[in-house]
């Protein structure tokens, strides 16, 4: 009997020593270096359309300001020269890229700028050849600035992008984790923490605008034209409580502390 209870203590010392030790963790969170953050923190919101862009507030401390996603579909383009064709305003000749040849299509969208970071998008209304014409005049448009052309629709086993943009309200003071249901003829299901871990919300400062950029695939046994993607925060420390939001109805909640924050185009095989 009493070599039983002689074991235990050896037990808890072993799990002791897999736990993390409060004070480096602290020391860590310390020596923080936010510079190396990249393209987590932006300086302003990227175009988006304003179907994606949200009014949800969690325990009036963080705003989901919008939703983004994109495929590339094997669409690609990066450092490409693109020029405005003279005399054309919506329109640009995309040298060298062999457009047909990629089957690039009217409804795809020709992206300026860096999809990891600040960028602006167009959809493209029709091709000729190398020259392609833009819903928009692209305000901000340099000859030479790298490009891609993606989609905004995603077949099952395709690769989907997602960017959720937050705004901080309020400090939280709780390192959450974001949990993500795309719900349709299945729910996908996407949990994660912010930026990859990089970020975690226990350090969001007041003011930020945080880009959370997370990758999945769609089932392969997904059957709706649509998934809709709703978000939330939980204590994944602390019996998986969710944040609070705070404006039910006007942020698209569905009474579960989820939001939701876009509708994802699923294109099925007749």
């Amino acid at each position: 009997m009493m070599k039983k209870f002689m074991a235990i203590p050896a037990v808890v010392l072993a799990l002791g020593a897999c736990l993390p030790d409060p004070q480096s963790v602290e020391e860590t969170r310390h020596n923080f270096n936010r510079e190396k953050l990249g393209s987590v923190i932006l300086p302003e919101m990227p175009r988006i359309p304003e179907k994606r862009r949200s009014q949800a507030i969690w325990d009036n401390a963080l705003k989901l300001e919008g939703t983004d996603f994109f495929g590339v579909n094997n669409i690609l383009a990066d450092g490409k020269e693109a020029k405005r064709v003279s005399g054309q305003d919506k329109a640009l000749l995309l040298e060298g890229a062999g457009l047909p040849a990629k089957g690039v299509r009217a409804g795809d969208l020709f992206f300026t700028g860096d999809p990891e970071g600040y960028y602006e998008k167009y959809e493209i209304t029709g091709v000729q050849g190398d020259v392609i014409q833009l819903d928009g005049v692209p305000n901000k448009f340099v000859d030479g600035r790298p490009w891609q052309v993606m989609r905004e629709h995603f077949a099952p086993t395709e690769r989907v992008d997602v960017i959720l943009y937050y705004r901080v309200l309020q400090p939280v003071g709780v390192d959450y984790k974001i949990f993500v249901h795309m719900d349709g003829s299945t729910r996908m299901i996407k949990d994660h923490f912010p930026a990859d871990g990089k970020y975690p919300t226990d350090m969001w400062r007041k003011g930020e605008l945080v880009a959370d950029r997370f990758t999945h695939y769609v089932y392969s046994n997904f059957q709706s034209y649509e998934a809709k993607i709703y978000v939330g925060f939980y204590d994944h420390y602390r019996d998986s409580i969710r944040m609070r939001v705070s404006n039910r109805g006007a942020a698209r909640d569905d009474g579960g502390d989820r939001v939701l924050a876009a509708d994802l185009p699923i294109r099925l095989s007749n």
